[in-house]
């Protein structure tokens, strides 16, 4: 397959090494990681009204509830942890 420079449009760089040292810095510091991927997948999926009215106890749907749970990676399984978990049982 032939490869070939793309270059993104005025200013679209910029936005996005701008939003990368942002999610960069916070990953650097104290905050706790997965609170930090849980909130940049919830803005970059748009969810931030449901997820303040998920985070402030007021209803969502039920499938609303499990997209929004879906973002903290504490409740995802990668596959590669799960071929790790099922050898370990093989073993």
């Amino acid at each position: 397959m032939t490869k070939r420079h793309v270059s993104l449009p005025p200013g679209g760089e910029e936005g996005i090494h701008a939003f990368i040292a942002e999610v960069d810095e916070r990953l650097s510091g104290a905050e706790d990681t997965c609170d930090v991927v849980e909130d940049v997948l919830v803005d970059l999926m748009g969810d931030r009204e449901a997820h303040e009215r998920w985070q402030s106890g007021e209803s969502v749907s039920p499938a609303e509830r499990v997209r929004l749970q879906g973002y903290d990676p504490c409740n995802v399984t990668l596959e590669s942890e799960y071929y790790a978990e099922v050898a370990a049982m093989d073993e």
